[in-house]
């Protein structure tokens, strides 16, 4: 409720989902939790610095790559998965570069968790947004994220349940 959750059934949808479709980590790493570009340095094709590390944690590798399919896309027609290239040719890659398999599944339960962890850092920005005595515009911008991510868990859970249920 602090975090301007309230009573949302969406959260508690969302949580009883993300238990009932808990994936197996055969691989626990460090995770930045928000890599992309724009939070790295590079220096003649090569990283040299990765910054903006308020998110890291350890879990499985894939939750990094669903972090990048559920925020990091480039405008359609393009799509491109962090603006830099094409969803298959990006899974490629990743999978050449780390020797980690992309397993669709874990994906989806990492999208989930994902679209989760926004409604609640949407939720904590508009909570401090209500009650700030200093207003600072950047808070109210990213508060409205709280909505938007309100919106895109509901399709979320919407189109997983669509795909269970045949409709």
């Amino acid at each position: 409720a602090r975090a301007g959750f309230g009573k949302k059934p969406v959260v508690a949808y969302a949580a009883n989902w993300l238990k009932d479709n808990l994936v197996e980590n055969d691989r626990i790493c460090l995770i930045h939790g928000d890599y992309r570009s724009g939070n790295y340095i590079e220096r003649d094709g090569r990283i040299v610095a990765i910054l903006d590390w308020e998110l890291v944690h350890l879990g499985d590798p894939l939750d990094d790559i669903a972090y990048i399919l559920g925020a990091w896309r480039s405008a359609p027609p393009h799509n491109w998965l962090s603006h830099l290239l094409p969803e298959e040719e990006f899974f490629e890659r990743y999978e050449q570069a780390s020797g980690i398999k992309i397993d669709m599944q874990k994906l989806e339960f990492y999208n989930m968790l994902f679209r989760f962890k926004s409604l609640g850092i949407g939720a904590t920005a508009a909570g401090a947004w209500n009650t700030a005595h200093e207003l600072d515009l950047r808070i109210g911008v990213f508060a409205m994220t709280h909505y938007i991510s309100t919106f895109v868990l509901i399709s979320e859970l919407y189109n997983q349940h669509s795909a269970r249920e045949g409709t």
